[in-house]
């Protein structure tokens, strides 16, 4: 049992600086995504006024998130 817990922590160990670098990378992401959005909503206000640029911003990104959640729940139930 020791030996099993070494090797655990040993690995939990070698786990704790890929992830904390994972977690700031998916954090530089969101930030990518909200100025990206920023962006499209900015570049329609000329053409459709702000409203009409906000929603279509909104439904596009919404219907991208959507999209991706509907593929990840297909493969998850495609695997289990």
């Amino acid at each position: 049992i020791d030996l099993a817990k070494a090797i655990a922590l040993a690995k939990a160990d070698a786990v704790k600086v890929p992830a904390a670098l994972f977690a700031a990378a998916f954090v530089f992401f969101q930030a990518a995504v909200g100025v990206l959005a920023v962006a499209v909503y900015l570049s329609l206000i000329p053409a459709l006024g702000p409203f009409f640029a906000g929603l279509i911003a909104f439904l596009a990104f919404a219907g991208a998130a959507g999209g991706l959640a509907w593929f990840g729940i297909a493969r998850l139930r495609e695997r289990l």
